[in-house]
This record gives structure tokens, C-alpha cells and sequence, in this order.
């Protein structure tokens, strides 16, 4: 059992060293160039859901069981993905539904160039002319 714990503690350390950086992507000719860390918790919040010129934004996520969610979720919640989880239960009864889902962040990528307003995360800086990056989450090293 304590090998057990140990395990578990030593891969958690590992897997939080190896976060990679995050970058907030949305569409080239989105209604924004710049996105604060404040405004990116709202909108995966569903607290801010129109862009200044009142287009609704669509956020997307990836899977739960995905780290780099996981590693959003710590970065802007500072709570677990599983945590969230019963953040979005309440939000349910109220008619609000949490973000999209995309299978992998190669999916989001494809899903955020076809679709106006919508707003994603990926682990590498795309390059791609039909995408900018909105804000860098720098993890630590």
C-alpha cells in the first residue's frame, strides 16, 4: 500500500514537471487579439459569453480525462478537472452547459478554424494562418 502511495505521489510530481505551455488559440479574424487570464477563467466559467461586439463565444475543451485540460484547469480553476466536474452539476440546474468537447487538440484546432467566435487551447504554438494565439500560459520549468 505505501509502495502504492508512493508511486502515485512520484508520478504526480513527474507529470506536473513535464506541463508544457499552453496557448489560448481562436480564429485569425476573431473579434479580439488578446485575451487576460482573467477573462479566459470567465469564459471557460461560462460567466463572460459574448465577445465585446456582442458575438457569442464558444469555448472548447478538451476530454477530462486529457492533461493538458487537466493542466488548464490547475493554471486558471486552481482546482482538479474531477473538481470542476461538480462546479458544472450546479451549473446544470441552472440551464448552463459547459464548453464543447473535442476528442484531441488536433480536433480542436480543426473545430476552432471552422467555426466563428469559438476560442481553444493547445500545447504547441500553431502555425497556422487561420488561427492566432490569444494569450501564452507559462507553466514552470
Amino acid at each position: 500500500m505505501k509502495l502504492n502511495i508512493l508511486i502515485l505521489c512520484t508520478s504526480l510530481i513527474l507529470s506536473f514537471n513535464s506541463w508544457a505551455d499552453i496557448y489560448i488559440v481562436t480564429q485569425k479574424n476573431a473579434p479580439i487579439e488578446h485575451i487576460s487570464q482573467q477573462d479566459l477563467t470567465a469564459i471557460y466559467l461560462k460567466k463572460k459569453i459574448y465577445w465585446d461586439n456582442s458575438e457569442l463565444i464558444l469555448p472548447i475543451n478538451l476530454s477530462a480525462q486529457s492533461p493538458l485540460r487537466e493542466q488548464l484547469s490547475q493554471i486558471i480553476f486552481k482546482r482538479s478537472t474531477r473538481a470542476m466536474g461538480s462546479y458544472w452539476d450546479k451549473m446544470s440546474f441552472k440551464g448552463i452547459s459547459p464548453p464543447l468537447i473535442q476528442a484531441s487538440e488536433q480536433a480542436a484546432l480543426l473545430f476552432i478554424q471552422r467555426i466563428p467566435n469559438s476560442i481553444g487551447y493547445t500545447s504547441t504554438k500553431p502555425d497556422n494562418s487561420l488561427l492566432k494565439v490569444l494569450l501564452k500560459l507559462e507553466t514552470p520549468k
